[in-house]
């Protein structure tokens, strides 16, 4: 429940950003002044102070929820890559008051125990990797304004305009787990180098 939690809350706000920095179409028009530009900082800032006040009420849920993810995919991983599904099938590990005789033959809960095996792994991986793709979403929407600033008219490009980009680029707009990662697309790279990092090193040891 604390994935969808956070699914749901990072999708309000990422709504919230949307809503308060679409404004490419005015700026290619050229019909954004000085106030206009003032306007949008302030909103810009709202928006900042929504993300940051939700970050301080579920920072430690997206830690741990983080953390979790990490740790069962990894000995989900772990044990399936060091016994194989054929392993993983007459293994004593799950399910022992179903387990049969490995001499048996005909048996269907062999092939249960591979395909649960392999489905929990999958499942594993598909929550982390949807509930870290939803968090990001607010980071990368706080960036969208950057290109369109950067191509205001020299007409309209006042010390607003610059103040604005000095701001996106000062402050990082994302949720954080309890204030030790933003979450970002670059953190959802690190996780993936560090699980194959962590099954590489367990395979080298066995």
């Amino acid at each position: 429940m604390k994935e969808l939690e956070i699914a749901n809350l990072n999708e309000y706000i990422d709504q919230n950003i949307k809503r308060k920095c679409n404004f490419a179409v005015i700026v290619l028009l050229g019909l954004a002044f000085a106030s206009y530009w003032r306007k949008l900082r302030e909103d810009y800032n709202n928006a900042s102070r929504l993300v940051r006040r939700f970050d301080d009420v579920i920072n430690c849920i997206t830690l741990i929820s983080f953390a979790s993810n990490l740790l069962f995919v990894c000995l989900q991983l772990s044990y399936l890559l060091a016994n194989g599904i054929r392993g993983t099938c007459q293994s004593r590990y799950y399910y022992d008051n179903l387990l049969v005789s490995n001499n048996s033959s005909g048996s269907i809960y062999p092939y249960i125990y591979a395909t649960f095996s392999v489905y929990s792994v999958m499942f594993l991986i598909l929550r982390a990797l949807g509930l870290a793709l939803i968090a990001a979403r607010i980071h990368s929407e706080s960036l969208v304004a950057v290109p369109v600033l950067y191509n205001v008219p020299s007409p309209t490009c006042g010390i607003e305009v610059q103040r604005f980009i000095q701001q996106i680029h000062g402050s990082t707009v994302a949720l954080t787990g309890h204030n030790f990662f933003y979450v970002t697309k670059d953190l959802l790279l690190s996780v993936v180098g560090t699980i194959v990092t962590y099954e590489l090193v367990l395979l080298q040891f066995e």
